[in-house]
């Protein structure tokens, strides 16, 4: 919790303030109401940590290890996120489809599942902001010998950390 309290106080995480306030209707909602579709945006963006957390506890639970260390897993990832670092450095432009271009702007919407949905979305543009506190998390899930509830939990409970300034900005 704490280090998603910490998270959340990154400077990256402030360009994100006016979006979250345009999700809870900044002007034209009551205390109550910001507060109810802050809760929905945190809870959404919570699950995207603990869906992570489960799938990295998933991941290296005994057995998957090798999975994970062979030759004709890793070289494609290697190769993958070569051609990421490429068009980073501007060798060639990287889109989606333009059809999942269109499906991802009309993610959200408005009410509870709206934020719901943009919380579940909202979890993966803070990554640049959560590595650090969030590769530290996943290696202690990874250690875990039973590990797929104790990453859920932790980072759910991280999610939940960071939704401290959103609740606050609610």
């Amino acid at each position: 919790f704490a280090a998603g309290v910490l998270t959340s106080l990154t400077p990256c995480v402030y360009p994100m303030i006016p979006i979250v306030l345009a999700v809870f209707g900044a002007k034209d909602t009551t205390r109550w109401r910001a507060l109810f579709l802050a809760t929905m945006y945190v809870l959404g963006m919570s699950l995207t940590f603990a869906t992570l957390g489960m799938v990295v506890a998933l991941a290296t639970k005994k057995g998957s290890a090798a999975i994970l260390a062979n030759p004709w897993i890793v070289w494609p990832l290697v190769g993958f996120y070569a051609a990421l670092a490429a068009a980073m450095f501007g060798a060639f432009d990287l889109q989606l489809p333009s059809s999942l271009q269109t499906k991802l702007a009309k993610v959200g919407g408005k009410g509870p599942g709206g934020a719901f949905r943009m919380g579940l979305v909202g979890g993966f543009t803070a990554a640049p902001c959560t590595g650090p506190f969030l590769l530290g998390i996943l290696a202690m899930v990874a250690a875990q010998p039973t590990s797929v509830p104790v990453g859920f939990t932790l980072l759910f409970t991280y999610g939940l950390g960071i939704g401290v300034l959103i609740w606050a900005i609610a």
